[in-house]
């Protein structure tokens, strides 16, 4: 199979001869309208391969558009209106969602973000843009959502007006391995490691007990995990927390509720500067659900709330009459809930169980209820059961529909 260069991942309609900064001093013509130069900046676009990988490519783009009003903090001004920015054409091929004889998908700007990783000079910006995944039609040349284009079948969900009026709120907790040099249990040894077609590194442990792990602040990966942080809350993304797990190269970070369909683009987003921050350390992350087979598992936990459910006094028996829900569509929801999760969910380690659908205050339920949803009469719940390495646009579509089941 003959590789596509870089020859055939280009732009489309990206203005020709732009200058790479706008000219602000040009003489005005008072009887003629003056026309809005083009501005030139780098863009990195991102989006989910076959694999629920993250994956981009950095372009540099020609685009007219207003500038944000306001500065992020190390971030320049850019242009935050996503139809401004051209499709790109990449190899699908090689990310597992197209054939040979018909290699290219298209990515779709969806969201823009300030991309503060990489600077915008010489030219005027830099962001990140979260991005659909599309085909292309060989008979009419109109764009068709990609089989796994779980963003765009999201977007159509909760914009529906019967939908919006639920007013249904996401958060989300993404747990993440973050791996280093071969070693383990301080003996090379790593015979626990599962593999499963992965060429990752085993992770770095810290000489502590794995008892005193959760939350420890003198973790290896401290500054790793903070940097993200701080990152991800100056790119705009509305973070909760971040912590060290039970495990002592195993990490969280937590994201607050919001609307469904954007906080799936902020966890995107972590991702991908997960990743970033990650690789100028000299480590990987790992989103396997279960990288090792003897200690705890990566979970990526969905809080969900609709209004009903955030009301007193009946709030707390609409989220009780959910769980109802979730257990008729479980045997379907589960299998789109991640790739190797039922390594996962064993009914070990704090894990439910594949095949069975649970629910209450105990760590090991399918769907956590805090307890104090009784007191208060009005809460959410956590559904445990999707994997790390799950698309979150897939999962927050199934819990929902499933209300509506």
């Amino acid at each position: 199979m003959s590789q596509h260069n870089h020859h055939h991942e280009h732009s489309h309609n990206e203005p020709d001869d732009a200058s790479p900064l706008t000219e602000v001093n040009q003489e005005v013509n008072p009887v003629k309208k003056k026309e809005i130069p083009a501005i030139k900046g780098f863009a990195e676009y991102i989006w989910l391969d076959s694999e629920n990988n993250v994956r981009s490519q950095l372009t540099t783009v020609s685009i007219k558009g207003d500038l944000s009003n306001h500065h992020v903090d190390g971030a320049s001004p850019y242009v935050k209106d996503h139809t401004k920015y051209p499709l790109l054409e990449v190899n699908g091929v090689l990310c597992g969602q197209a054939l040979i004889d018909d290699p290219m998908i298209v990515l779709k700007p969806a969201y823009i973000a300030p991309n503060i990783l990489y600077q915008s000079f010489p030219y005027i910006f830099s962001v990140a843009v979260v991005c659909d995944v599309y085909t292309v039609s060989k008979d009419t040349g109109i764009l068709i959502p990609h089989c796994n284009n779980y963003r765009h079948s999201a977007t159509a969900i909760f914009n529906e007006q019967e939908n919006v009026s639920m007013e249904p709120l996401i958060g989300i907790t993404q747990e993440y391995y973050i791996l280093g040099e071969p070693s383990y249990n301080g003996n090379g040894n790593n015979n626990n490691y599962n593999n499963n077609n992965h060429t990752h590194p085993p992770a770095i442990r810290s000489p502590i007990d794995y008892k005193n792990a959760y939350c420890y602040p003198g973790s290896f990966h401290k500054n790793i995990i903070e940097k993200h942080y701080r990152i991800c809350s100056i790119t705009g993304i509305d973070m909760g927390s971040t912590y060290q797990c039970e495990t002592t190269s195993q990490f969280a970070f937590q994201i607050n509720a919001g609307t469904p369909v954007l906080v799936a683009d902020h966890l995107l987003l972590a991702r991908f500067i997960l990743h970033k921050i990650a690789a100028d350390a000299g480590v990987q992350i790992s989103y396997h659900p279960q990288l090792y087979s003897k200690e705890h598992g990566s979970g990526c936990r969905f809080r969900f709330s609709t209004k009903e459910m955030r009301e007193p006094p009946l709030g707390h028996n609409a989220v009780l009459s959910a769980m109802n829900r979730l257990y008729k569509t479980h045997s379907l929801d589960i299998k789109s809930f991640g790739k190797h999760n039922e390594l996962r969910l064993t009914g070990n380690r704090n894990s439910s169980n594949y095949n069975c659908f649970t629910w209450g205050g105990e760590v090991n339920s399918s769907v956590y209820i805090s307890k104090t949803i009784m007191a208060d009469k009005c809460g959410e719940f956590e559904d445990k059961r999707p994997a790390a390495n799950c698309d979150p646009y897939c999962v927050i579509s199934k819990i929902f529909v499933s209300q509506k089941a």
